[in-house]
């Protein structure tokens, strides 16, 4: 008995970690509780951020991509068969007439469209370029961009006007009509080489700056080789090569940068700009 007595009496010693280990008791760590955030929070809500709006978003320039490109789409027999002579227009040289150098009716209108195309697009690069040079609203895309587009289309009537008093002055007849196929065969081409640019330029603003490089640099070739045709055309002699430096300047420079002050006014001076 005493030996019993004496064994409830000592103390039990329990090691929590045997038991632990014995019973495989996983300890949970809970994260601390969230402060509750008061009443005028959940009432009020975050304050939203303003959607970053690009020319891309604008419903009248996507109308007028659309329309053009629908267009050409519709007539592509016709282009298929532009497309397949261009090349002699653009840099071939004939010193007498062929009975195949003149388009159907159809063709020529989907030529004209070619052209319109090409304003639409240099309009579009040139809007890119200026809003990499000063803020623009793209609220007001559609009306910076078309007043642009107008002006290119401005500019090609007038450069067209030009080329065939040019051509009709001094190499009348088979000269100047050769001229007027190479303007508008080398404006046609470019137009469709300046989709890409154009495209990536509105819809990702980030590359705008890569985009209107590269598009210069295709107009810049494009009028390399209409002026290398005129020059095949017009040169005879020396003297006829001061008229081709004349030419140059009065028709290929100056107008350019007529044009990029003129675009730059008309973009200054919109009043939804104000």
């Amino acid at each position: 008995m005493k030996d019993s007595a004496y064994i409830i009496e000592q103390p039990v010693m329990v090691n929590l970690d045997t038991i632990a280990a014995r019973f495989r008791v996983d300890t949970i760590a809970c994260p601390p509780p969230e402060p509750e955030l008061p009443r005028e929070t959940f009432e009020a809500g975050i304050e939203p951020e303003p959607r970053t709006v690009t020319v891309g978003d604008d419903s009248g320039v996507l109308s007028v991509i659309s329309v053009i490109s629908i267009l050409l789409l519709l007539c592509f027999k016709q282009c298929r068969r532009i497309f397949s002579t261009i090349g002699d227009e653009l840099w071939g040289l004939r010193r007498r007439a062929n009975t195949f150098d003149e388009h159907t009716s159809g063709e020529s209108r989907v030529i004209a469209l070619m052209l319109v195309q090409w304003a639409v697009y240099c309009g579009l690069l040139m809007y890119s370029a200026l809003s990499l040079r000063m803020p623009l609203d793209p609220s007001h895309a559609f009306s910076d961009a078309g007043a642009l587009i107008l002006l290119m289309c401005a500019y090609l009537g007038v450069q067209y006007v030009a080329y065939t008093i040019l051509g009709y002055t001094f190499s009348p007849g088979l000269g100047a009509h050769q001229l007027l196929k190479g303007f508008t065969a080398s404006q046609a081409v470019t137009g469709f080489l300046l989709i890409v640019p154009a495209l990536v330029a509105i819809f990702y603003p980030d590359a705008a700056t890569a985009m209107v490089i590269t598009g210069g640099i295709l107009y810049f070739l494009g009028r390399i080789v209409f002026i290398c045709k005129g020059f095949r055309i017009f040169y005879q002699n020396f003297v006829s090569l001061l008229y081709f430096i004349l030419y140059l300047c009065t028709l290929e420079i100056v107008p350019v940068i007529l044009i990029i002050q003129s675009a730059i006014f008309l973009v200054s001076n919109n009043p939804l700009n104000q």
